[in-house]
């Protein structure tokens, strides 16, 4: 269920704005790799907090979180030829706004984790994208998540 809202939760999960990777391997040290697992731990964890509030708040305003889901996506596509009636258009209106509340909240509070370790913004951005592309530096925050 918390799939569905990955496309209203895309801009909550990341900080934004990652820098382009530099070409080679960034050196990073197991200090800072364990900074940055501690950091990401959080970050998850923010974030299925803010999923499972999200899903309340379609429910409680009365909304599947499918079709919330369908909404959204149709609301981003303009060929997309959804059925929405006025007041069902209204519903989601509102849904959406508390829904972006929660992810302003989120990010927000993402954001401060992030600040508070003893990486920077960038420092962490830097290394997320690196963890992305370099086999190395995946294989040691795995040996250090496990060990």
């Amino acid at each position: 269920m918390l799939g569905m809202l990955g496309t209203i939760t895309v801009a909550a999960q990341t900080p934004q704005m990652m820098p382009q990777q530099q070409s080679g391997s960034l050196e990073v040290s197991d200090e800072e790799l364990k900074a940055f697992i501690d950091v990401v731990n959080t970050v998850q964890k923010i974030n299925q907090e803010s999923q499972t509030e999200m899903m309340a708040v379609v429910e409680d305003n009365g909304m599947t979180v499918q079709r919330f889901s369908q909404i959204a996506q149709s609301q981003q596509n303009p060929e997309a030829t959804l059925e929405v009636g006025p007041e069902e258009m209204k519903l989601y209106e509102k849904t959406l706004a508390a829904v972006e509340k929660i992810q302003l909240a989120s990010r927000t509070e993402m954001e401060a984790a992030i600040e508070s370790s003893p990486l920077t913004m960038e420092r962490y951005q830097e290394i997320a994208m690196a963890a992305q592309s370099d086999m190395e530096l995946q294989k040691r925050l795995q040996a250090l998540m496990q060990g």
